[in-house]
């Protein structure tokens, strides 16, 4: 059997070191020669190193083995080396056995409740001293602890600027959440739009005591572009037959304001450049432009004029009158909005009305011209005015002469 000096306990002679303490073992001849040659003398105080190794049992999980110094006694059997000095030639150690029986007092294992109570509340104060006096073999462990601590130091300044960027992002958002919410109130120079059917482009100024502002929402069949302290709005064609409204929203942080947006689906007013046309008998074009909101229109016209489309209106085209003098109406509508243009044409004559010929005043248009004699009574005779066909040439009519 072998035997740990520090804390006494017994191990089978093939373990080299304690298992509780990792001091080497010792066998226990050896311990019982040690033991004759350096016996304590009464001046000196045993009691003192057994407190040091009631120390070294502290680190132990379990306090079982601290009650196991009670082997350290067995080398009673003592009385073996008592033989052993005999061959020695030194008369000192003889008188030394005498003594050996005063560490066989069980006070040992007394003292040893005392020391654990304070090297409980200090369990650290004995880790330092391990490496120093013993070499254990669980000393690899200490390295890797010291890895780990490098570990955490090069965690560490990972983890303040981490702490660092969440701070930075809490405080931008609340910045930013102030900037964007600053404003009170929002205002528009309009609270309500109406397009023509044509649709159009309009402009509305916006005042606000915020940062900033957007157009948050806008119908499907209207665009509005933003600028600086405007929007212009525009909305295209109405080509559904009905009409239609939306709404336009504005906003400034938490402050909203609404402008109103209608479309017609036909012209609320027609106006035309011209209400009143002269034509000449040969004919001839005119240009007349359309007032409106709309650009689709309904056009009713007499069949000898011709009607063209433009941008800017409508091009009338009259044919030549070889009749009498003519006029009529030109209507645009759309819907129940309507505008219409009078107009007047020459004839070739308005004596003759164009033919060129007028009854003969002389005959009465009969050819015929009866004369009453006193001998010959009634007679008859040609018209020489007519030729006896009772028609003229038109006096007025230029085409006559």
């Amino acid at each position: 059997m072998k035997i740990c000096k520090t804390c006494g306990n017994t191990f089978p002679d093939n373990v080299r070191f304690c298992k509780v303490c990792g001091s080497r073992l010792v066998a226990e001849e050896e311990v019982a020669t040690q033991s004759t040659e350096t016996a304590p003398t009464a001046e000196e105080k045993p009691a003192e190193p057994v407190v040091e190794e009631m120390r070294t049992i502290v680190p132990e999980p379990k306090p079982e083995p601290v009650p196991e110094p009670e082997p350290v006694p067995e080398p009673e059997p003592e009385p073996e080396p008592e033989p052993k000095p005999e061959p020695v030639s030194e008369p000192e150690p003889q008188p030394e056995p005498e003594p050996v029986p005063e560490p066989k007092p069980e006070p040992v294992p007394e003292p040893a409740p005392e020391p654990i109570k304070p090297i409980a509340q200090e369990p650290k104060v004995p880790q330092p001293q391990k490496p120093e006096n013993t070499a254990k073999p669980n000393k690899p462990k200490e390295p890797e602890k010291q890895k780990k601590q490098g570990n955490s130091k090069k965690m560490l300044p990972i983890i303040i600027a981490a702490a660092c960027a969440v701070v930075l992002i809490v405080v931008g958002l609340f910045v930013w959440n102030w900037y964007a919410n600053a404003a009170t109130y929002i205002t528009l120079n309009e609270s309500e739009l109406t397009f023509g059917k044509a649709g159009s482009s309009k402009s509305i100024s916006v005042e606000h005591d915020g940062h900033s502002w957007d157009i948050e929402t806008t119908p499907f069949w209207a665009h509005a572009v933003k600028n600086e302290t405007s929007f212009t709005v525009t909305c295209t064609a109405n080509t559904t037959g009905k009409d239609r409204q939306g709404f336009i929203v504005v906003k400034s942080g938490h402050v909203t304001a609404q402008l109103a947006v209608t479309q017609k689906a036909h012209a609320s007013y027609i106006r035309l450049s011209e209400s009143e046309l002269n034509v000449d008998r040969t004919g001839g074009a005119a240009d007349v432009r359309i007032e409106s909101d709309s650009n689709d229109f309904d056009i009713q016209a007499p069949h000898f004029c011709h009607i063209e489309k433009n941008d800017t209106g409508i091009k009338i085209t009259f044919d030549a009158n070889d009749g009498k003098s003519r006029e009529g109406e030109i209507i645009v509508s759309d819907g129940n909005v309507s505008a219409s243009l009078h107009f007047q044409q020459e004839g070739g004559c308005d004596f003759c009305g164009g033919e060129g010929t007028v009854r003969c005043s002389q005959c009465g248009g009969s050819g015929q011209i009866s004369e009453w004699g006193l001998f010959s009574g009634t007679t008859t005779r040609p018209c020489g005015s007519c030729g006896g066909t009772g028609r003229i040439p038109c006096p007025h009519c230029t085409s006559g002469n």
